[in-house]
């Protein structure tokens, strides 16, 4: 089978990255598989022998960066005779579409709901949002569409809700982490010695945050949460990632919390934090799915995670975490974290469930989906002869 993949950018770093390359190592085993791409670098992410189609795009600003590779790879893929078109962008003229960045719509409601008066306007009226919401009603409902793959539960009713797609045409598979790999790292290290050399504080539970976009990672209630507690009772907060940490230290200081937490910045080796850490939080307001809960899982985390999180679906109250849409319930969890037992619990439920969210457990799932398309298509041309 012919199969041309649409990404636009390989450059970005991520489960959605992570997966398109594996997924793409995988189709071919059996398949012929072609990139349709704007990105220069994209051999330096694949392997050897796939052909790779550049499309031309005006770089001059990002709206005419997104806008021109959607209309140009629109137009190259008709020219081409693909049997299948999958698509990993907001692009208008696939058969499948994958889901990587979630539902705009959904993202920009919860994004204006959460700003400030002046700002939401603003945000309503940024023509590069409106260009968004109108690819991604293309990309959802073209008439080439066979099937969207949705990384999580919460991805498929956000479309369901905003563009009335037909459930049979939505499969949720979700995002999973290479476990062979991460075990094999989470062994090599040990706990103590990763404390030391963090200069973690040696009586206290650490609290672990990973994750970019502090706004939208919801930071400043995970603060809140901190200054509800008895300040004996306050875990340490170690914050990695990138963002405004000005504005979340002003913050602080008015909490009175600035003495329990540290700004870590964008780490490339984040494993010595799992391994150092008590408790993982991911409070964003929205966010498609949220791997690195996966990762904490495998090394043994209790896992705090909002409502709003993709990854929420896999996480059972008291069994392996909390989830939680407050202040009060993220204090809530965090003391029930303070219990040794039920951390120790929550420790051995997430190693055992986490290894069903292996990555290669997500790419046969959706090699499955891509046989069945396939099969049909052979069904209907063998009718037609």
């Amino acid at each position: 089978m012919k199969i041309l993949w649409i990404q636009r950018n390989f450059s970005i770093i991520g489960g959605g990255l992570t997966f398109a390359i594996q997924f793409i190592d995988e189709l071919l085993k059996e398949h012929e598989v072609a990139i349709l791409t704007a990105d220069k670098k994209v051999n330096s992410y694949l392997k050897e022998g796939i052909e790779i189609i550049h499309v031309p795009i005006i770089n001059f600003t990002s709206i005419l960066k997104i806008f021109s590779f959607a209309y140009n790879a629109q137009r190259i893929a008709k020219s081409l005779n693909y049997d299948l078109i999958l698509s990993n962008e907001k692009s208008i003229y696939h058969d499948v579409y994958f889901t990587g960045d979630g539902c705009h719509q959904e993202y920009l409601n919860t994004y204006i709901k959460n700003s400030q008066p002046g700002k939401q306007r603003r945000i309503k009226l940024n023509p590069k949002h409106k260009l968004i919401l109108a690819l991604e009603k293309k990309a959802v409902t073209c008439n080439k569409l066979q099937k969207i793959i949705a990384f999580s539960d919460n991805i498929k009713n956000e479309l369901i809700k905003h563009y009335q797609v037909n459930e049979d045409k939505i499969v949720t598979i979700p995002h999973g982490v290479d476990c062979r790999r991460l075990i094999k790292i989470r062994e090599s290290l040990t706990r103590w010695p990763c404390r030391q050399k963090l200069n973690y504080p040696i009586n206290r539970l650490v609290l672990l945050h990973v994750g970019s976009g502090f706004e939208r990672k919801n930071i400043q209630i995970i603060l809140l949460a901190l200054s509800l507690m008895k300040e004996k009772d306050r875990p340490f907060f170690v914050i990695c990632g990138k963002g405004n940490q000005k504005k979340l230290m002003n913050l602080a200081t008015i909490l009175k919390v600035q003495d329990d937490i540290r700004f870590e910045g964008v780490q490339t080796d984040i494993y010595p934090y799992y391994k150092a850490s008590d408790i993982f939080i991911l409070n964003s307001w929205y966010e498609p799915f949220g791997l690195v809960v996966l990762e904490a899982m495998l090394f043994g985390l209790p896992v705090i995670v909002s409502n709003r999180c993709g990854v929420s679906s896999i996480v059972r109250e008291n069994k392996n975490g909390y989830i939680v849409k407050s202040a009060s319930e993220i204090k809530r969890a965090l003391y029930n974290c303070k219990d040794y037992d039920t951390r120790e619990l929550m420790e051995r439920n997430n190693r055992e469930r986490v290894i069903v969210n292996d990555i290669r457990m997500q790419v046969a799932s959706t090699l499955e989906v891509i046989s069945e398309l396939h099969e049909k298509a052979k069904e209907k041309n063998e009718n037609n002869m």
